[in-house]
């Protein structure tokens, strides 16, 4: 007997609701996209022009979403996000999920604005629920993963020991790095 592997709700492709599911549209693509509060991304069904004056209307479906992965050296897991291309007059616009569904469901921000980062509670970038999101900023984000221990600043990566020695070589101190033992000297 083998288990069924668990779908994520964004890899769920089925356009019956999941349970407690909503949907909105999604600023900038009203008549096109709707996102849902778990992150599912559904392309409407709307007349897409063809040429020599023709067209056809398109079906409506869940869309394909892009899964990044990245490894947190610091901690050595995998970190993901989730992003979605969405096009308007042939052109594609691609984001992360989780900026859509927290702009929808939470509090609406400007979506360009690159300073502006949505973040996981639980850590985790595959689950896109808007209760787990929350808006934080680079800074915010950055000092929070070395409070939690989940990364490490990159000037403390760079660090190299430095001794400091008498000219026969005896070792008067010890320093984790340049900027300590100047400070110290």
């Amino acid at each position: 007997m083998t288990k069924k592997k668990s779908l994520l709700p964004f890899r769920v492709k089925s356009l019956d609701n999941l349970p407690g599911e909503r949907w909105k549209a999604i600023p900038g693509f009203e008549e096109e996209y709707e996102i849902s509060s778990f992150g599912r991304v559904k392309s409407l069904r709307r007349w897409r022009a063809a040429g020599r004056g023709g067209g056809y209307y398109t079906t409506e479906k869940i869309k394909q979403q892009n899964v990044r992965r990245r490894r947190n050296k610091f901690l050595g897991i995998d970190t993901h996000t989730i992003g979605v291309s969405l096009k308007r007059d042939g052109k594609a616009i691609s984001r992360s999920t989780s900026r859509y569904v927290y702009s929808v469901f939470v509090d609406p921000f400007d979506l360009d604005d690159k300073e502006m980062l949505v973040s996981y509670k639980d850590f985790n970038g595959l689950n896109l629920h808007y209760k787990n999101l929350f808006l934080t900023n680079r800074s915010d984000n950055s000092k929070k993963s070395f409070q939690l221990n989940r990364s490490f600043p990159k000037l403390c990566e760079n660090r190299i020991p430095v001794r400091q020695t008498t000219l026969s070589g005896k070792i008067i101190a010890s320093y984790s790095s340049l900027k300590e033992a100047q400070d110290k000297t």
